[in-house]
C-alpha cells in the first residue's frame, strides 16, 4: 500500500478555507448554497470550530478550483491563488510589451522586409506596423498572429515563457496535455516507483531512432558471430 494518508491540521485548514473563498470572490451563502449546507456551518469551518466532511471538502475544493492538498498543507495555497502586487504586475506588462516590440523589430530585420511588403501581407497599415515595432502601441492578438505568419516565425516566439504569468500558462498547458494521456499511463507517470523507468525511457528517446537501429544491427551481428564460433 503506497498511498499516504493525509495529516490534517485544523488550524491550517480553517485559515486556508477562508483565504481560498476570499480569493475566488464567493460569499459564504453562495458556497454553502452550492454544497447544500447552512452558511453558519461553513463559517464555523473557516473559524476552525468544526471540520468539514470529506464530501464537503471535496466540493469546496472543486468550487474554489484549489486541490485538497493545498487546502490542508501550510504554504501550498499561495501557489493556486493569484494576488499580484499592482505595481509589479503593471511593470511586468510593460516589460512584455517591450519584449514583443523588440522581437518584432528583430524579425523584420532578419526577413529584410519593407514596411510596405509587410503591410501588403498582413493588411496592417505602414504607420501602425512602425508604431508596433517602436513600442509606441501594441498589436492585438489577431494582428500579432498575422505578423508572425508574414515574418515566418512561430507565434510562440512572442509568448511569455519566463515570468510568473508565463509559468502559470505553461502549467495550464501541461495540465491540458496530461488530460490527453490515457489514465493507465498517467497513473504510471505519477508513481514515484517508476521514476527510474521514466528516466531510462527519456534517455532512450534522446538517443534517437536511427542510433538505436544502428545499435540493434551491431548487436545482431555480434550475436551472429558468437553463434558461429
Amino acid at each position: 500500500m503506497n498511498e499516504i494518508t493525509p495529516i490534517i491540521d485544523p488550524e491550517i485548514l480553517s485559515q486556508n478555507l477562508s483565504k481560498a473563498r476570499d480569493a475566488c470572490g464567493k460569499s459564504l451563502k453562495e458556497v454553502s448554497d452550492f454544497i447544500g449546507i447552512p452558511s453558519s456551518r461553513l463559517r464555523n469551518y473557516e473559524k476552525g470550530k468544526y471540520l468539514p466532511s470529506l464530501p464537503e471538502l471535496e466540493s469546496i475544493s472543486y468550487i474554489y478550483r484549489i486541490p485538497i492538498f493545498a487546502l490542508i498543507t501550510r504554504g501550498e495555497l499561495a501557489k493556486f491563488i493569484h494576488s499580484p502586487n499592482t505595481e509589479q504586475f503593471q511593470n511586468l506588462v510593460r516589460i512584455r510589451r517591450e519584449v514583443i516590440s523588440t522581437r518584432l523589430h528583430q524579425a523584420i530585420e532578419d526577413m529584410e522586409m519593407s514596411y510596405k511588403e509587410l503591410s501588403d501581407k498582413t493588411g496592417i497599415t505602414y504607420g501602425t506596423i512602425k508604431r508596433y515595432e517602436e513600442g509606441e502601441s501594441e498589436p492585438s492578438i489577431i494582428e500579432l498572429i498575422e505578423l508572425a505568419k508574414a515574418l515566418d516565425i512561430e507565434f510562440s516566439d512572442f509568448e511569455d515563457k519566463d515570468s510568473p504569468i508565463g509559468a502559470w500558462q505553461k502549467f495550464q498547458n501541461n495540465v491540458k496535455q496530461m488530460k490527453l494521456i490515457p489514465d493507465d499511463l498517467t497513473n504510471f507517470f505519477i508513481n514515484p516507483e517508476n521514476i527510474s523507468k521514466l528516466v531510462l525511457a527519456q534517455k532512450i528517446s534522446d538517443i534517437g531512432v536511427e542510433t538505436l537501429s544502428q545499435l540493434n544491427r551491431a548487436i545482431s551481428e555480434l550475436l551472429k558471430d558468437i553463434s558461429i564460433d
